[in-house]
């Protein structure tokens, strides 16, 4: 899992997109690389085959015209609008298949992660009855995200009776909470692992390794 640089080549070359230096610069992002998986900035890592267009030569110059009216360089974003979001939107339009999950995972993390800390930050900020145009203050973000996780005990308490076979009248005892949350999160953890270890181009019979649980969350959250 990391922060990768990708492009995709067809007929030869190699395109990408990247920003502008001066933020008040105009014009198309996307750039072709002469040489394939040789960048002056960037370490090549590898080559992943996305199978073969059916478009021509000149069908795919067409494409690249059109793109490059689309990709604007002042619209660069490093975590929503970047190298890899215009290589997978190329792909498509090519008819090939999408790249891996790893290729985008830790900027799908960072989005993901810059759209949801305001969330938690005004949920706390709610929680202490202000209004939305006020400063955040300290432990704002912890009431948030304590108040989001809220919302689940009362799920997590009846799954934990209902694994040690209680009736749903039923009291609760110590241990649900922990019951519960173990069993409504099995299907997410296999399914993370499963993710984690299909990141690091493990086959799927393969063992699991360190870091495949983190590599696998990172994955999903890219997707969304």
């Amino acid at each position: 899992t990391g922060i990768f640089h990708a492009g995709v080549e067809v007929y030869g070359s190699e395109y990408s997109f990247g920003g502008f230096e001066d933020p008040e610069d105009e014009g198309s992002g996307l750039f072709v690389n002469e040489e394939p998986r040789e960048h002056p900035v960037h370490v090549f890592k590898q080559s992943v085959p996305m199978g073969e267009t059916e478009l021509t030569e000149d069908e795919v110059n067409d494409l690249l015209d059109e793109l490059a009216d689309q990709w604007q360089g002042q619209d660069y974003d490093i975590l929503n609008h970047n190298c890899t979001d215009f290589s997978l939107e190329l792909c498509k339009r090519l008819g090939v298949k999408p790249f891996p999950g790893w290729v985008k995972s830790a900027a799908g993390l960072g989005a993901n992660a810059r759209d949801l800390v305001p969330y938690l930050i005004g949920r706390g900020k709610r929680f202490r009855h202000d209004d939305k145009e006020d400063r955040f203050v300290v432990g704002d973000l912890a009431a948030g995200v304590l108040g989001s996780f809220s919302d689940n005990i009362g799920k997590f308490l009846d799954k934990g009776k209902s694994v040690r076979g209680a009736e749903r009248e039923d009291g609760y005892q110590f241990g649900d909470l922990t019951r519960g949350m173990v069993k409504c999160g099995k299907g997410k953890l296999k399914k993370a692992l499963k993710e984690g270890r299909a990141a690091r181009d493990a086959p799927p019979d393969a063992d699991y390794r360190i870091g495949d649980f983190t590599r696998g969350m990172i994955a999903d959250l890219a997707r969304k």
